[in-house]
């Protein structure tokens, strides 16, 4: 197959594209002793290493220009793989002068003497720049412009965010509304906010203080129910058999560390009061029932916490092992 030259691109400041008998054509528009390029390849593609290029300028018809010894200047460079040539040109006459439209004939001439020659599109040569820009005006001032879609009014966005967020405070208020209206099944004693980090590290005691009791071992389970029958003092015996048997499971050792860490957090609660008056209550019910031999020592420790419980001027130092 014979390689064929052919015009791969053009680098200009315009480029029209019109129809002619049924043909797409281009026009390109340049200025005068104003360089615009060329670029030139072999189809398929070959090295142009060793060929030659020259340059010929004619009008629309082929013909050459009259009176004119050098109407074109150019120079050429290969790109780097070597099989395209850039050449840049620059036209010294007018096409008003001549009224016409020009084309270079390129020529590739190989070192055995065979050449192949393209012509290029027609060119337009103007005097100035702003002759190539007029003639985007007209263009642009006859081109049709799409048609844009209906833009929506301002109001109209505003009413409907505010439409949705309507909506989404109805459906925020019906949920809250169900919710207060869910009947409390759980009464959760209220405790200060500190308390909370002392209970997770006490498991057994943790669900004491939550108010959700473990059974205790051995008791029938009539005692730990709270049926509506119930009295109170049924549900406070219930509750303080569940909070013995989460005592029972601490460990002995940890017991008296454990009930100071409990007491006291409770103490700095809402329930401050109620804490001194069961342990007061209980201290007395010791002194009329009476203690075994083996715990006087302990009570006289206990006796200690209960002064810093009551006086609160009382000294400190039992609060300090936790």
């Amino acid at each position: 197959m014979t390689p064929s030259l052919q015009i791969k691109a053009y680098h200009a400041p315009h480029t029209e594209t019109y129809a002619k008998n049924g043909v797409s054509e281009r026009l390109v528009y340049v200025v005068r002793n104003t360089a615009f390029s060329v670029n030139v390849c072999f189809v398929p593609l070959l090295s142009m290493a060793h060929s030659t290029l020259n340059l010929e300028l004619f009008d629309e018809n082929l013909r050459e220009i009259p009176l004119v010894s050098n109407p074109l200047q150019y120079t050429s460079r290969l790109t780097n793989d070597r099989t395209e040539a850039i050449v840049n040109v620059k036209l010294n006459v007018l096409s008003s002068q001549f009224k016409t439209n020009f084309v270079i004939r390129v020529t590739c001439t190989d070192p055995s003497g065979a050449s192949t020659s393209t012509t290029t599109c027609p060119i337009k040569s103007v005097s100035k720049q702003q002759v190539i820009r007029r003639r985007k005006l007209e263009i642009s001032a006859t081109t049709p412009k799409p048609q844009r879609g209906l833009k929506r009014a301002r109001g109209e966005d505003i009413f409907d965010a505010l439409q949705q967020i309507r909506e989404q405070l109805n459906s925020q208020s019906q949920l809250l509304t169900r919710v207060l209206e869910k009947p409390s099944t759980t009464q959760t004693p209220t405790t200060s906010t500190s308390s909370s980090s002392y209970f997770a590290d006490f498991p057994d005691l943790n669900s004491f203080a939550l108010g959700d009791f473990p059974t205790a071992p051995n008791t029938p389970e009539s005692a730990t129910s709270h049926s509506s029958s119930s009295t109170p003092f049924d549900s406070f015996e219930s509750a303080f058999s569940n909070l013995l048997a989460a005592y029972q499971r601490l460990p002995v050792s940890s017991r008296p560390v454990k009930m100071r860490k409990v007491v006291s957090t409770f103490l700095r609660g809402d329930q401050g009061d109620a804490v001194r008056e069961l342990i007061f209550n209980a201290h007395k019910v010791e002194e009329e029932v009476g203690t075994p031999d083996s715990y006087s020592e302990d009570l006289g420790s206990l006796d200690g916490l209960y002064q810093e419980i009551f006086d609160p001027n009382a000294s400190t130092r039992y609060s300090t092992h936790y």
